[in-house]
């Protein structure tokens, strides 16, 4: 059995999604507020602008390129690597990668108001500014 949706949504309004096996695919969200929370997929997303994102992930792979500076991101995954786009400016960021290469690209200031969190227990952890490649 296979369902795919396509959801649209004004700008500027909190958006919260429970997912459970399956991909998540998000391209020109606007908002205050992103979050996801599921057990078994990957979730892209490109064209984020919201000032809070939150992804909480148990098996699968986060990609996503924010196009404004956010003021927190936050991105727990239990298996899954993480890729972050960033645009440019100083993030305090804290990472953790038990088992996983973690690659940090943006400018790290722990007094800037704008936080970054991404921890993985197995998975690479890449954050850099503007689009990355995939892969990359």
């Amino acid at each position: 059995c296979r369902a795919q949706y396509t959801v649209k949504v004004p700008r500027d309004v909190a958006v919260t999604a429970e997912y459970g096996n399956s991909d998540v695919r998000l391209s020109n969200l606007g908002g205050v507020a992103l979050h996801l929370e599921g057990r078994d997929g990957t979730v892209r997303g490109e064209g984020i602008s919201a000032t809070s994102v939150s992804v909480v992930s148990r098996n699968g792979d986060t990609d996503l390129d924010l196009t404004s500076v956010p003021d927190r991101v936050d991105v727990r995954s239990q298996d899954g690597h993480v890729r972050l786009g960033l645009p440019a400016s100083a993030y305090a960021v804290r990472t953790a990668a038990k088992k996983g290469d973690v690659t940090v690209d943006v400018v790290d200031d722990g007094t800037s108001s704008h936080s970054v969190n991404v921890r993985t227990r197995n998975g690479d952890i890449h954050i850099s500014e503007g689009d990355t490649p995939r892969g990359a």
